[in-house]
């Protein structure tokens, strides 16, 4: 049998070398050792614009520094120690401001606990501007016992006379709390404390003893009060009309508005609402 050959059709070679592109040729021909181009320097900064690109770090003040040390670490007398390192003499601004950011955060007991550090073991002389701010503090926590103390006890020994509002505070506490008997002790105690009880403080007791229905007692007091010489407010009015209501006791709470009217206490939207929520919950 004959053998079949297959023939490969092979493209000739040209007998020119192969010339390479312009631009490749360039790139082979160019020198890996040349200088590099010089670097472009960056303008420098001014003052102006350096400060806004690296603002200053703010420093923290002292007593945020100890609120993060008594919030993070058991109270220890080696933690005491690191406080006095920190600040051997403690200022007014800075036991209120620790107090007041203990406050904030929500543990009035470490505001109560540093405050006795620092008059018991660091030489701070507390001022009535601490107590002004401490026992509003306590009582809105319901630490009435500690607040009381500070009051009664802490405060004469330091000469320092409570003022209305502090007491009017921790009034208004005992009554949130269900203990209008305290409140009402309390209360009658202020002459015999040197503090002159204006309608702040009748108000608050007033709510103290209503929010638990006692409204006979609230009436004496309301008499009290006018034989005192104390005027009567429009909180004073709105608490009796609020109260009244609550103890149904209906007529009262009109003898009130009346009485509100005669004395040249002008109502507001609070008294009119008021009133109508005492008639539709009388019902």
């Amino acid at each position: 049998m004959a053998r079949r050959h297959l023939s490969l059709r092979l493209p000739l070679l040209s007998g020119q070398p192969h010339v390479p592109a312009p631009s490749l040729r360039r790139a082979l021909c160019s020198s890996n050792l040349e200088a590099p181009a010089p670097a472009v320097e960056a303008p420098e900064e001014t003052p102006v614009e350096a400060a806004v690109h690296n603002p200053p770090r703010r420093e923290e003040p002292l007593h945020e520094t100890i609120l993060y040390m008594i919030r993070r670490r058991q109270w220890t007398t080696r933690l005491e120690n690191s406080i006095r390192l920190l600040s051997p003499t403690l200022g007014a601004p800075l036991v209120h401001g620790v107090i007041s950011g203990a406050a904030a955060a929500g543990r009035a007991d470490l505001a109560l606990q540093f405050f006795r550090f620092a008059y018991r073991r660091a030489g701070f002389r507390p001022e009535p501007a601490t107590f002004e701010l401490l026992v509003p503090i306590l009582a809105s926590r319901r630490m009435l016992n500690h607040a009381r103390c500070l009051v009664l006890e802490t405060m004469p020994s330091f000469s320092i006379k409570p003022d209305e509002a502090t007491l009017a505070s921790l009034i208004a506490a005992y009554g949130k709390a269900a203990i209008p008997q305290e409140a009402v002790k309390l209360f009658r105690m202020m002459p015999d404390l040197g503090i002159t009880r204006t309608a702040l403080s009748y108000n608050a007791v007033l709510k103290a003893i209503l929010c638990r229905g006692r409204e006979a007692m609230a009436r004496r007091i309301y008499n009290a009060m006018i034989a005192d010489g104390v005027t009567p407010d429009l909180s004073t009015y709105n608490t009796l009309i609020w109260g009244f209501g609550l103890c149904k006791k209906m007529e009262a709470a009109v003898r009130v508005f009346g009485d509100m009217k005669d004395r040249g206490v002008t109502p507001d939207v609070t008294t009119y609402n008021t009133l109508l929520d005492a008639w539709v919950g009388g019902r």
